[in-house]
């Protein structure tokens, strides 16, 4: 399997998490609204580093949590 189409995959399963599971759609709005604060607020690069890395954090967390459920 090459590139493309691991990335096909993951982009298949995280459009199937936001379609199945209530969780997934609550932390991915979450992390939009952060996403447009953090634009209206004009942060800066390193917070942007934190907060790009805790809202992935926070949604792999929620996708390892529903694959063994």
């Amino acid at each position: 399997m090459n590139f493309g189409q691991s990335l096909k995959r993951a982009c298949r399963g995280i459009i199937y998490s936001l379609k199945t599971e209530k969780n997934m759609r609550f932390h991915f709005l979450a992390a939009l609204l952060v996403i447009v604060v953090g634009f209206i607020l004009r942060i800066s690069k390193i917070h942007w580093l934190f907060i790009i890395y805790a809202i992935g954090s926070v949604l792999v967390a929620e996708l390892f949590n529903t694959s063994l459920e």
